[in-house]
């Protein structure tokens, strides 16, 4: 939760941009100084707004706006460090969809242990017709599994809505969580 600063001040004083005529004015002076302290916090937000952009620097209730932005959900429960990589990995996480190492990545972020991943998938080629055993299996499927102490709060249901929406459409998956 953001609070108003005390004493905040501007680079340059309206006051100083006043004709001279107007800075022997003690009411104009008022005046000026309490739109100053109006405009203060205006310039410190313009003259830090590169901060804003950037997941590691930027104040924490613009984090979760910013999770927006990239897509990502955050997680309550974790801590400020944990929610800010999320977002900054957001870019490679998006690169990498669609693929084992990508969803290894995103459960790994949300979990915070190494899956193990056994999908039925596999590529070859042959430069002639029929020459070789197709790889992987007929019927498609993702295993994901994790091993996470006793104590860890990994939910499950968690974990499947991830690799759910990280997985093809027509392929199963099972997730397995060992506590240990």
């Amino acid at each position: 939760m953001r609070v108003a600063l005390e004493n905040l001040e501007i680079p340059v004083a309206t006051r100083t941009r006043l004709p001279a005529v107007l800075q022997e004015d003690k009411f104009i002076l008022d005046l000026v100084d309490s739109l100053d302290d109006v405009l203060a916090p205006i310039y410190l937000v313009l003259d830090c707004i590169e901060a804003y952009f950037d997941p590691y620097l930027t104040p924490e209730d613009f984090l979760e706006w910013m999770s927006y932005w990239v897509a990502v959900e955050l997680d309550e429960t974790w801590d400020d460090a944990r929610r800010r990589e999320l977002v900054a990995s957001a870019l490679s996480l998006y690169r990498k969809r669609g693929t084992l190492a990508g969803l290894a990545d995103y459960v790994r972020i949300y979990a915070g242990v190494d899956p193990i991943l056994e999908d039925s998938g596999g590529v070859t080629y042959s430069t002639t017709a029929k020459s070789a055993a197709r790889p992987g299996s007929d019927s498609p499927f993702l295993r994901v599994r994790l091993e996470v102490g006793k104590d860890s709060k990994v939910s499950e249901d968690r974990i499947k809505t991830i690799v759910d929406k990280g997985r093809p459409a027509h392929v199963r998956s099972i997730v397995e969580l060992v506590k240990r």
